[in-house]
């Protein structure tokens, strides 16, 4: 998948900006070769950029390690290691917005159709999060 520069123009369509955004997610993701695990930031998990601010990232090293995530973000990429581990049906039937299969065969969940909405991405995640008995 290639995305260009003309294609970069953001319309007033917010389900094209996500379209975009989701195309640009799924080309970096496929040139990361090292890649096990990804998310997308959403108001919860940004805090952790800055040095004891807000809560802790998706992840971390000892739930990657053991092939699990601690957390679901707006958007959540699993990579072929924990499509296996998790199942490949399981997280097709997650119930997200958006499921969609890569082509090395991992798998991208969107939990709403608009990051910018918190009402309809925090229900979305709460759904997400219950199914990966996280709550």
């Amino acid at each position: 998948m290639c995305v260009f520069v003309d294609e970069l123009t953001i319309g007033d369509d917010l389900s094209d900006r996500v379209s975009l955004l989701l195309d640009i997610v799924e080309a970096v993701y496929i040139v990361s070769d090292a890649y096990v695990y990804g998310y997308g930031l959403d108001t919860e998990h940004v805090g952790s950029i800055g040095e004891n601010w807000g809560p802790d990232k998706p992840a971390t090293g000892e739930s990657i390690a053991n092939n699990r995530i601690a957390d679901v973000s707006w958007l959540t990429l699993f990579a072929p290691e924990l499509v296996d581990e998790y199942g490949r049906e399981w997280l097709l039937s997650a119930p997200a917005w958006k499921r969609q299969e890569l082509d090395d065969g991992g798998i991208m969940l969107v939990a709403s159709p608009d990051p910018t909405d918190y009402d309809t991405f925090t229900e979305g995640r709460k759904c997400l999060r219950e199914y990966f008995d996280l709550e």
